[in-house]
């Protein structure tokens, strides 16, 4: 008879307005004044204003209370030397709940506990054990099981249990670090030397690069931010001349650079996989930067006019990227990916011994962790 009582007052409650209430041997008592406190002090008792003052009731003596649309539920926790009842919020509601709990200002304890049971189960900062803890208590949902998170955050323990009470097969991004190793293709500009325009005859000048990264979502959405900062070595040797004469120039470039792109992703999930397309600006640092021009002139035989030791590359250098990749088993403590970029690098120099441009071709593979 009480459960009908509980529920007759429930339901216009949940139909039309969430009040405050509190929960006392399954009967509910609304249309009360509960004073809402820190989450310490909810977690300890319930405070009711009345007429004759402020009425405490602890968690021993009812139930379950509700206060600005935050629900309360009394438990039975283990502390460091004893255990007490206090009281939990409760942070998810489904077939397996979430709550939470605070009664000190050094720690924030988690808890789920599964429909019907009365077994609480505290979640802990070890990844591997929370998630035994809870595919223990979804296994009857599979879809939900295989996008359980990877990367421990409680954050997404609590988007996890939402969408396994809705039995959703949503992945989740999270946060992750990797490290790739690039092969790049350098498409180099015309050079300007001594107000003379030359052309280069090998224009293209492979390069290898290693990465770190780091990649972020962007709230619920589909973007994430992703800078990264890696290296690349340029060191080459090549050819520029003048269409209009015989002038010739031959030049050594010994170039190492910090590189750090910028980068807003969009992000697509594909069974599993993830394909996405990026796109942001990128600046480019010189640790070693060196070059030689030999200046040579061709009629019959080959004088050389000139031997200058020039950084042919400026120091500091800007640019745009965009691109495509692919990341494989997202889900996976370990994901390999795969990407293909295009960077413009640009001096913005126009004096009369330029510096040479070059836009950049690269196909990145690397690891997700």
């Amino acid at each position: 008879m009480k459960y009908y009582i509980l529920f007759i007052f429930l339901f216009p409650l949940t139909l039309f307005a969430q009040t405050d209430y509190y929960v006392k041997d399954s009967v509910l008592n609304g249309g009360v004044d509960i004073l809402s406190g820190s989450d310490i002090n909810n977690a300890l008792s319930c405070k009711i204003k009345t007429e004759n003052g402020i009425k405490e009731l602890s968690p021993t003596e009812i139930n379950e209370y509700s206060v600005n649309n935050r629900v309360y539920k009394s438990y039975k926790i283990n502390t460091k030397d004893s255990s007490n009842f206090y009281f939990l919020e409760q942070i998810v509601t489904g077939n397996v709940s979430l709550y939470y709990l605070k009664i000190n200002s050094f720690k924030n304890r988690y808890f789920i506990v599964q429909k019907d049971q009365n077994n609480i189960i505290e979640l802990d900062h070890s990844y591997n054990k929370n998630a035994e803890k809870i595919i223990q208590l979804t296994t009857d949902c599979p879809d939900a099981i295989n996008h359980l998170p990877h990367f421990y955050a409680f954050y997404t323990i609590k988007k996890y249990i939402k969408e396994y009470n809705n039995c959703n097969n949503t992945i989740h991004a999270r946060t992750r670090f990797g490290i790739s190793l690039g092969v790049n293709n350098n498409n180099l500009s015309s050079l300007k030397y001594n107000n003379v325009s030359y052309t280069t005859k090998s224009k293209n000048h492979q390069s290898f690069s290693i990465h770190a990264l780091i990649d972020i979502p962007i709230s619920n959405t589909n973007f994430s931010f992703h800078p990264e900062l890696y290296l690349k070595k340029n060191s080459f040797y090549t050819q520029f001349q003048n269409g209009s004469n015989s002038k010739n120039l031959d030049i050594i470039i010994n170039n190492f650079a910090i590189n750090i792109p910028l980068l807003l992703r969009f992000n697509q999930f594909i069974k599993g996989n993830r394909i996405f397309f990026e796109t942001g600006p990128m600046i480019s640092y010189s640790i070693k930067n060196k070059g030689k021009i030999y200046d040579y002139t061709i009629e019959n035989d080959i004088y050389i006019n000139e031997v200058q030791n020039k950084s042919l590359i400026k120091n500091k250098l800007y640019g745009f990227s965009f691109g495509l990749g692919f990341i494989k088993k997202y889900t996976s403590p370990i994901s390999l990916f795969s990407e293909l970029r295009f960077s413009t690098m640009n001096n913005f120099n126009n004096s009369q011994n330029s510096y040479i441009n070059f836009n950049e071709l690269s196909l990145n593979i690397g690891l997700l962790y």
